[in-house]
């Protein structure tokens, strides 16, 4: 990938990447819940100086995100030099997203919407093309909740197009559907990464000590962590719990791994920002996080080297073929 935290020709989209997620987990953080938890809180409980200023702090930092986020978009568009038809179609999604983000028009958001979910199905198809397979797929489930997640928006703003309200059939279905493959993500990416090279030791403390924190708070308060789970990232908790324990660990395990491996640090900011765009978006500048996300997914990690069975395979040929030129000389 033309994008790199070790050249100094990319060395400024890499820092607004990074920015962009650090702001983003800021903004999920404060934004999205501890700002709505103190809100519900019985007056004179907390002091409204701490409510007001996890309010205040919360909005700066979802303000930030978004601002960097697009800049973020622009330097990867200007930075990567594959594929200019998938540049395209990200540049266009940019721009859609940002008409609808000023304009009140039901038209403006339908086409941010199909914009969106024609860019996402073409970054999955260039992920199943030059990919490993099991990489692939993880990319592939990362598009599949992105088109799932978006499908009621696109029905809403098509049926307030038409003049209607009714959005039709098949909400809950895609809802859960797009949960599901938002929890395969880490997973499969961490399959990918231990196929690879085994992650270090701290890497799987920090899988060990994320399921067990998750699995504790969902067991202790259930039905409350749904109603913030579903403030922060849209997921609903409807799924069997241990899936969402082991999620937490993969996800962990995929994160501390990527953050300490330079080659594959782009990968880890994209994993972020997809959690940080979520299932359900509140608004629709996080179309944009979510593209960016996925184009940094699909993209960002190198192929893998050849096995040592392969290398020993191909040596073999090698050998075979002088071998041969060799007695044809004699």
């Amino acid at each position: 990938m033309a994008l790199s935290f070790a050249t100094g020709r990319t060395r400024l989209p890499g820092a607004l990447l990074v920015a962009a997620a650090t702001l983003g987990v800021a903004e999920l953080a404060l934004y999205r819940v501890v700002a709505p938890i103190l809100s519900h809180i019985p007056d004179g409980t907390v002091s409204h100086h701490l409510v007001d200023a996890a309010r205040l702090s919360g909005e700066r930092a979802f303000h930030g995100t978004a601002l960097l986020v697009v800049l973020g978009t622009v330097a990867y568009l200007v930075a990567d030099g594959r594929r200019p038809a998938t540049k395209v179609l990200i540049a266009a999604v940019l721009a859609t997203t940002l008409l609808a983000a000023v304009s009140t028009a039901p038209a403006a958001r339908l086409v941010a919407h199909a914009t969106f979910m024609v860019a996402v199905a073409a970054l999955a198809g260039t992920a199943l093309a030059d990919r490993t397979r099991v990489y692939a797929l993880a990319v592939t489930a990362a598009a599949l909740s992105l088109l799932a997640g978006r499908l009621p928006l696109v029905l809403d703003a098509a049926a307030a197009v038409r003049g209607g309200l009714d959005s039709g059939g098949g909400v809950a279905t895609a809802a859960t559907a797009a949960e599901a493959a938002f929890l395969l993500v880490p997973l499969l990416l961490a399959i990918e990464l231990v196929r690879r090279r085994p992650p270090p030791l701290g890497a799987w403390f920090a899988a060990v000590a994320a399921s067990l924190v998750v699995a504790a708070v969902l067991t202790s308060s259930p039905v409350y962590t749904a109603i913030v789970s579903r403030w922060a990232t849209g997921v609903t908790l409807s799924l069997p719990i241990p899936l969402y324990i082991t999620a937490a660990g993969a996800l962990a395990l995929v994160l501390t791994t990527c953050l300490a491996t330079a080659s594959h640090r782009l990968l880890a900011v994209g994993l972020v920002l997809f959690v940080v765009a979520g299932t359900e978006p509140a608004v629709v500048h996080h179309n944009i996080t979510a593209v960016l996300a996925l184009a940094l997914m699909a993209t960002s990690i190198p192929e893998a080297p050849p096995s040592t069975a392969r290398r020993r395979v191909a040596a073999g040929r090698s050998t075979q073929v002088h071998g041969s030129a060799a007695d044809g000389l004699r």
